[in-house]
């Protein structure tokens, strides 16, 4: 009888610690670009980060995990899996002429230039 007195006393006290807020968090979200509509994608100078020209004109930044070695001048090759779309912090891109690995940080929404 002790067991299970016990066994409900633990139950009582782990629920009290998970609140309806608690159950109720959703997974974060990342942002991705569908693949079919980046139009251009340039490498900053500094290597450091790439800004992607979409076919409706909007503009995103897409920062590299660290700087990408040689990514402006012999370009690069996307990683692209599964449903064909270029994800924050999921996605990876290799330089050409045996450069580095490099992993995509975050995108940014760049202001619109049009007034």
């Amino acid at each position: 009888m002790r067991h299970y007195l016990l066994a409900a006393a633990l139950l009582a006290v782990s629920s009290a610690t998970l609140t309806p807020a608690a159950w109720a968090q959703k997974p974060a979200t990342r942002t991705c670009l569908r693949n079919q509509d980046i139009q251009s994608s340039t490498p900053a100078r500094d290597e450091k980060s790439i800004t992607f020209t979409m076919r409706n004109g909007d503009k995103w930044r897409g920062d590299l995990g660290t700087r990408c070695f040689g990514i402006r001048f012999s370009g690069f090759i996307w990683e692209i899996l599964g449903d064909g779309q270029v994800c924050e912090k999921m996605q990876t891109l290799k330089v050409r002429e045996g450069g580095p690995v490099c992993v995509l940080g975050s995108l940014t929404r760049l202001p619109s230039t049009t007034n």
